[in-house]
């Protein structure tokens, strides 16, 4: 057989396997959108359950429901008027880190700004879990002057605190290891230079 030959009969051989192959009719119909759920109807009783049942099944304390900012966001999601949209994990960590850099922005301008005239003490704490994980946790304290109205008087100081860093040490936490995760918190806060 010829070369040309050869390749019209595999062209032909394939065209009849493809005549031959058995069709179904899915693919001519549409897929019906999945129908969202109705929602429940509202009682105190169904919104305790699910409550308590939220607590158990993330393990959460049982005065969870007494925190102020969980009381919020349940009164914030009562005056809702078209039900809620819960953030997707993706989303939810991305707007925890915006919450976070915008926070370490206000505090490094905070300690920065003139009501923050003095120098910052540091305590600092390094310890080790049950599962050798290493953690080092950096706090600042320092004077903050409560400005005045009137120009050139003092209205007062007040003794402040916050926490400036907390990461896990990946490697031994020897002191020069623990002198460079402090000095990448102070850094990180421009206040090196504000250190005592």
């Amino acid at each position: 057989m010829l070369p040309k030959d050869r390749q019209r009969k595999r062209a032909e051989l394939a065209d009849a396997a493809l005549k031959m192959q058995q069709t179904n009719v899915t693919s001519h119909f549409d897929v019906a959108p999945a129908k969202e759920p109705q929602p429940e109807a509202y009682s105190d009783e169904l919104f305790k359950e699910v409550a308590i049942e939220w607590l158990i099944e993330t393990n959460q304390p049982i005065q969870a429901f007494e925190h102020p900012t969980f009381k919020r966001m349940i009164e914030l999601a009562a005056r809702a008027t078209r039900g809620i949209q819960l953030p997707t994990r993706k989303q939810t960590c991305a707007e925890i880190l915006r919450m976070f850099k915008e926070q370490m922005k206000g505090l490094s301008e905070r300690l920065n700004s003139k009501a923050v005239a003095g120098e910052v003490s540091l305590t600092c704490d390094a310890w080790q879990a049950d599962n050798a994980d290493g953690y080092f946790a950096v706090t600042g304290h320092w004077i903050e002057e409560i400005l005045s109205e009137t120009p050139g008087s003092v209205g007062g100081w007040t003794e402040m605190e916050a926490l400036l860093g907390f990461t896990q040490l990946n490697t031994s936490h020897n002191g020069e290891r623990l002198g460079q995760a402090l000095y990448k918190v102070c850094d990180r806060l421009h206040i090196v230079h504000k250190v005592c």
